[in-house]
């Protein structure tokens, strides 16, 4: 009886965090954004015949602009988009899945660490509950699925070791490579992962045939993918932290400079002493340390200071105000009895951040620091666990006391939990929403509108053929196999396929001498729309904010030809 009862909980829990992640999630987050865009459009490419939209057959890495995407959530999402087509619902319903797997990966985790079912299954409700989560599992996501194949991976060494059974290992090695291949900041942490898991092993009393294979697949792991690519692929691995790193930040120069300059001036220190406070080391190492500290502020766990906008919901934290006590109480239980298991979630916890506290754009960072999770919930689970279990005398005369604590404790949770969907589901669509690229559904319909009518369309943004791409079948059909669609497109400059033409400029309308009858414009933001040109339609973000302008001149040749000469060339 005791185990049905288990397994219902456990099914509602799972049912709980399915519905908080796929509840209306084709229409919440209202908008599409870019990044979601081209995993769609690459997928679909996948799905078709395992290339990529550069013609790769099965690519490791998948080619954006001038980015490297690890591939992981591409093929993940391939197979539902395979299914039900190219859509919002079925693009994001690859991240939810992997969302809702979170949860679960979450229970099995603390199960096999603490061994106690009541911590496995409070971590797993806030797991479910938990808004950082709800949040970034509701867009296509690609730290979702790096973050699932890193529970997996550990909770399988972690099983390995106990085991002492080889199949573990091979199984959490291939799940390890699998977390490297989904985000590039998966790379240091999936390392770091496993050189714990592999520090807590060694140091254990663990039998010695469980360290030689924690070993081994610590080894392998090094050797592949981590060495392999350092060697052979560099360029993949470290374009995009070239792009977003603190030593490519031109700024931090800037600041050494000027403070040599200002060691400079009269009494100013010897040169040596100058050097030994202000050079690099120092200077990038204080950015590096600030950047980590952030990441445990209150201003960012409680939501005034997360990046990107895209994914902010207003008025709401990445954790609820209720977990902070408990998480404090149970960071506290935790140390006062230390295992290597508890030291384990504790460093967890505290290795999170550090891919992100190495960078600096959109920084403090919602998505890079997703490898905080769960342990923020496992340590508040603990926490909230031996609360409700403590004995006292004193309280022992209070019989009410533990059922009342619990039925505030839920209708705290409850209150909280309701308002950040409140704001999730009410609020956000009317919230900043241009970061969402939530115009581009309407406009894309626009020009297959009109599409008929004009000999040429000329569009701000050598990139947005993602958008097209994503949304209008019929483009998309006429580019899948174009070779010159494949060989000579642009990320910055404006390049042309077929009718179509890319233009690199946000206004893009000539002048009078140089526009073109039966040609659609369409403007970036923000653009004037001379007197001689007329506005056919605009495409506005759902807060309603004009971000694309639809132009032509409703002008035969002639009438254009006279108009010019009216005007004088003007």
């Amino acid at each position: 009886m005791k185990t049905q009862q288990t397994f219902l909980i456990f099914l509602s829990i799972v049912f709980l965090a399915f519905f908080l992640r796929f509840y209306r999630i084709a229409q919440i987050p209202a908008g599409f954004f870019f990044d979601e865009v081209t995993v769609g459009v690459n997928s679909y490419f996948l799905s078709n015949n395992l290339r990529d939209e550069f013609g790769n057959f099965l690519p490791d890495f998948i080619r954006v602009g001038e980015d490297y995407r690890h591939a992981a959530i591409f093929y993940v999402t391939a197979l539902f988009v395979k299914i039900l087509g190219l859509n919002v619902f079925a693009v994001r319903t690859a991240t939810a899945t992997f969302g809702v797997l979170i949860v679960i990966g979450t229970y099995f985790l603390v199960k096999q660490l603490t061994s106690n079912r009541k911590i496995a299954t409070l971590s797993a409700i806030l797991t479910a509950i938990s808004p950082w989560l709800i949040n970034l599992s509701r867009s296509a996501n690609e730290v979702i699925v790096a973050l699932l194949f890193l529970i997996t991976a550990d909770f399988l060494f972690i099983k390995g070791i106990e085991k002492c059974e080889k199949k573990y290992f091979v199984l959490s090695y291939l799940f390890i490579v699998l977390t490297w291949f989904s985000y590039s900041g998966a790379i240091l942490i999936s390392f770091l992962h496993y050189s714990f898991l592999l520090l807590f092993c060694l140091l254990g009393k663990h039998p010695k045939p469980a360290k030689i294979l924690a070993v081994l697949a610590v080894v392998s792991f090094l050797i592949f993918p981590n060495i392999f690519y350092w060697i052979l692929k560099p360029q993949k691995i470290t374009g995009r932290f070239d792009q977003v790193s603190v030593l490519s930040e031109k700024g931090t120069q800037l600041t050494l400079n000027e403070q040599l300059r200002e060691d400079g001036y009269k009494n100013s220190p010897p040169i040596l002493v100058s050097r030994f406070f202000h050079n690099k080391l120092v200077n990038y190492s204080s950015i590096i340390v600030n950047n980590y500290s952030q990441y445990f502020s209150g201003q960012f766990l409680l939501g005034l200071t997360p990046l990107p906008l895209r994914y902010k919901i207003p008025n709401s934290g990445l954790v609820y105000f209720i977990e902070v006590p408990f998480f404090l109480f149970g960071l506290y239980i935790m140390g006062k009895r230390l295992t290597w298991q508890k030291s384990f979630i504790i460093s967890w916890l505290l290795i999170g951040p550090i891919p992100a506290a190495l960078t600096l754009e959109d920084s403090p960072n919602m998505q890079r620091t997703i490898f905080m999770l769960p342990a923020w919930q496992i340590i508040t689970a603990f926490g909230i666990y031996h609360l409700l279990t403590f004995k006292s005398r004193f309280l022992a005369k209070f019989r009410l006391i533990k059922p009342v604590g619990i039925s505030l404790l839920a209708v705290g949770f409850i209150f909280f939990l309701s308002l950040f969907m409140h704001q999730l589901f009410y609020h956000q669509p009317r919230y900043q929403n241009w970061y969402r690229s939530s115009e581009w559904e309407s406009a894309v319909q626009i020009i297959d509108k009109v599409d008929g009518d004009y000999d040429q369309i000329e569009i701000s943004g050598p990139l947005v053929y993602y958008h097209l791409a994503f949304y209008s079948k019929r483009y998309r059909d006429s580019i899948i196999n174009n070779p010159y669609f494949k060989e000579n497109r642009s990320y910055k400059s404006t390049w042309q396929v077929g009718k179509y033409s890319f233009i690199e400029r946000n206004c893009i309308l000539p002048d009078l001498n140089s526009v073109e009858v039966r040609t659609l414009y369409v403007n970036g933001q923000d653009c004037q729309t001379p007197g001689w040109a007329r506005t056919l339609e605009e495409a506005k973000t759902s807060d309603g904010v004009v971000m694309l302008t639809f132009i032509d001149v409703p002008l035969t040749r002639e009438k254009l030809d006279e108009l010019i000469n009216v005007k004088g060339g003007i």
